[in-house]
């Protein structure tokens, strides 16, 4: 045991050095405050002295100063005086060792532990009130880290700073309940919690920090850093900012400093802050493994368990679970909790026996939601040095997962309903499981505190369930999926074009995929009516048409009825009496195409040019009509012919370009069928013949201008009525 002891000491002493400028004789402190009255405050600074520094002596000659700020404006200077009757030696030694500490002039590390306090009484409010050691303890030495520490690049004075919020009323910092000790093994699982309580049930908010020096942030070295401050096995270093827990396995021999840090909100509001430092002193060569905490899961009662985190739904009667911590050497094991609930009890058996037993109970049934941290500590009595280890237990009191269901997007009588489930309270870790008739139809895993699952589901009913293996009550709700919303593709309707006077028609089928619809009015009246407009005059009714698919309408669409005017067509061709066989144009006007009867007598002489000749008496009708489709009529009426085919032949004729008398032919008077004209000259030569009665002569023979003298002509007609002129004569052509 001795050799034990030496390389302890050996251990201890290469770690920590003697310089002009730092005291190297204090492991750690916390500095924190109480409230007293009206706004004074009692100032606690904490300090934990290695007995072996050259320096130690001081600490009970010591006056720490605390420098106050109202934000950043110096606000005074306080002086503390140690609590002699607080001074106690907090060294984790086995019973053997008692005595032999250096802090009792022996050779096994000693810590004590000392308190020094005043009172101080602020003179306003501030939501920044600063109190703040900066290592200065007043009796010409300053708190100075050890020159050996690990982590650091220097090592710099310790700083430790509170804050507190008095604008809101009344505060009292958290209290740290367990005793640090800063002594750990290399290759060994180590657990570590300040076992900080709040008297005024704030909620507590633990965090890693840089250590400072001089109100600066100290610099650290490669590879470690505020929040990975020790040198540790892979992935084994573990810090829970709800509890404060630091869960470590060092990996090498080192001093690291770590640097606690503890916000208080009260409403969401912070109230307050404090921090504790330790020198952590890992040995490569230790003889001793802590105690480890081990809940029984079996005797686990109205909660469940997740390692150290206990869940329980608010109404529960009560929860108990049993502590069996377990210790590899062997060693007797002391059991000790703080922080218990209210209503709480931990009744330890068997205590510093190497199977001590612990029994937690606690009556729930009347509890508020929120999280309730106990912290039990583990003390063995391995020697020469014995483990110390607080492990934080979290007791949450929680809602029921409370389930809701929200339609993001339905059926449309076309597909699938997108649908959110809507989970809420409870505890992250959860699972999903949605059923159809029975039958599982999907699951989901999540650890959202808020979860939202996102899904498509079928026509029916479900049931949706959602439980936790970490929590004993579970909640199931049903969800109903109909088909609902709007039909996405509207009805395929065309407008129905009318005419003044057309019959008024039923509405009521007009899609033309042959679902049902319905006819709202603009306003979005449903219109009963099978029809619901008049032909009596020209106009326009609209509706909103929505076609019925199942349970759903589509979308909308507009219908609309167009009544057209008539065409007003008027006749333009004088009818009456005509020759027999006269050629007489159709025109018409007022519509925007026409069609003429009879037929039989009307002839097309291009797309909107009509003629007819005109044998008998008869009555001619123009159809007019316009691109809508409306018709209207106008007709005229010839109502008798006459013989018009008489002749007569001029005697002479001027063809001298003056556009008189430049032609010669026979005049007619009505019409014939047959017709032959020729004229001669003198000698008898033929100069001219035509059968056209529209074509004259004009005075010229192959293209020559003919003498000025009498010529001779022949003609040959019959009329329509069936008489036949012949006739021969002299015309003189005069120029």
């Amino acid at each position: 045991m001795r050799y034990i002891l030496q390389v302890l000491l050996a251990g201890i002493l290469s770690f920590f050095t003697v310089t002009d400028s730092f005291a190297t004789h204090i492991y750690g402190g916390d500095l924190t405050y109480a409230w007293i009255s009206g706004n004074t405050y009692s100032i606690k600074l904490t300090l934990y002295g290695d007995c072996a520094g050259d320096a130690y002596p001081g600490l009970r000659v010591s006056s720490p100063q605390i420098r106050t700020f109202r934000n950043n404006s110096p606000a005074g200077v306080l002086m503390l005086t140690l609590d002699t009757t607080t001074i106690k030696e907090v060294t984790p030694v086995c019973k053997a060792e008692a005595n032999n500490t250096t802090c009792k002039g022996g050779t096994v590390p000693g810590i004590v532990r000392y308190e020094y306090s005043t009172t101080y009484t602020l003179n306003t409010t501030s939501n920044r009130w600063r109190f703040v050691f900066e290592g200065t303890m007043g009796n010409g030495q300053q708190a100075g880290r050890s020159t050996s520490v690990t982590n650091l690049s220097a090592s710099g004075i310790m700083y430790l700073e509170a804050i507190l919020n008095n604008t809101t009323g009344n505060n009292t910092s958290p209290e740290f309940t367990s005793v640090p000790t800063p002594f750990f093994c290399v290759n060994q699982n180590q657990e570590y919690n300040q076992g900080a309580i709040d008297n005024d049930n704030d909620s507590l908010y633990f965090s890693l920090t840089a250590a400072i020096s001089n109100g600066i942030p100290m610099s650290y070295r490669t590879g470690y850093s505020a929040t990975k401050p020790l040198s540790v096995v892979s992935n084994t270093f573990k810090f829970d900012n709800q509890t404060g827990q630091m869960t470590f396995m060092p990996d090498i021999g080192q001093s690291s400093v770590v640097v606690n840090k503890i916000e208080e909100y009260r409403n969401g509001v912070l109230i307050g802050s404090t921090m504790r430092e330790m020198s952590f002193i890992v040995f490569s060569d230790c003889n001793n493994t802590p105690p480890s905490l081990q809940i029984n899961k079996d005797s686990v009662y109205g909660a469940g368990i997740d390692g150290t985190t206990l869940y329980s739904c608010m109404g529960t009667r009560a929860v108990s679970f049993i502590v069996e911590p377990v210790d590899k050497n062997g060693d007797n094991i002391t059991l000790a909790a703080s922080n218990l609930p209210l209503n709480a009890s931990f009744n330890v058996t068997n205590n510093s026996t190497k199977k001590p037993r612990a029994i937690f109970y606690w009556d729930t049934q009347a509890l508020q939601l929120g999280t309730y941290t106990m912290y039990v500590n583990m003390k063995d009595d391995g020697c020469p040095l014995s483990s110390n280890q607080t492990q934080a237990i979290a007791l949450n009191i929680v809602e029921p997962f409370k389930v809701s269901t929200e339609v993001l997007f339905p059926t449309r009588c076309y597909n699938r309903q997108y649908t959110a489930i809507n989970v809420n309270a409870g505890i992250a870790k959860k699972k999903i499981v949605v059923t159809k008739g029975g039958h599982p139809w999907s699951e989901y895993a999540d650890s959202s505190t808020n979860t939202v699952i996102r899904d498509s589901f079928t026509v029916g009913e479900y049931e949706i369930t959602v439980s936790s293996a970490y929590l004993p009550c579970s909640t199931t709700i049903k969800m109903n999926v109909v088909d609902s919303g709007a039909y996405p593709i509207p009805a395929f309707i065309r407008d129905k074009n009318l005419c003044v006077n057309d019959p008024v028609e039923d509405i009521d089928n007009i899609s033309l995929d042959n679902l049902p619809i319905n006819r709202y009015t603009l306003d979005g009246t449903l219109v009963d009516s099978k029809t619901g407009y008049n032909t009596n005059a020209p106009g326009t009714y609209s509706w909103i048409i929505k076609q019925q698919v199942g349970a759903c309408e589509s979308v909308a669409d507009t219908f609309k009825v167009i009544v057209h005017a008539l065409p007003r067509v008027k006749n333009l061709t004088k009818g009456g009496t005509v020759c027999l066989g006269d050629t007489i144009e159709l025109k018409a006007t007022g519509a925007d195409y026409y069609e003429w009867l009879p037929k039989y007598r009307v002839k097309k002489k291009n797309d909107t040019s009509y003629y007819a000749r005109v044998m008998e008496p008869d009555l001619y009708t123009v159809i007019g009509k316009t691109l809508d489709g409306c018709v209207n009529t106008d007709s005229f009426r010839i109502s008798s012919t006459e013989d018009c085919c008489t002749f007569s032949y001029p005697s002479a004729f001027t063809p001298n370009g003056d556009g008189l008398n430049d032609g010669f032919k026979p005049v007619l008077y009505g019409n014939q069928g047959e017709y032959l004209f020729a004229v001669y000259n003198r000698w008898g030569q033929q100069v001219f013949i035509t059968s056209n009665p529209r074509q004259y002569w004009d005075g010229t023979f192959n293209s020559q201008k003919c003498d000025v003298g009498v010529y001779y002509y022949k003609f040959r007609a019959t009329c329509l009525t069936g008489h036949t002129e012949i006739k021969s004569g002299e015309v003189m052509l005069i120029r």
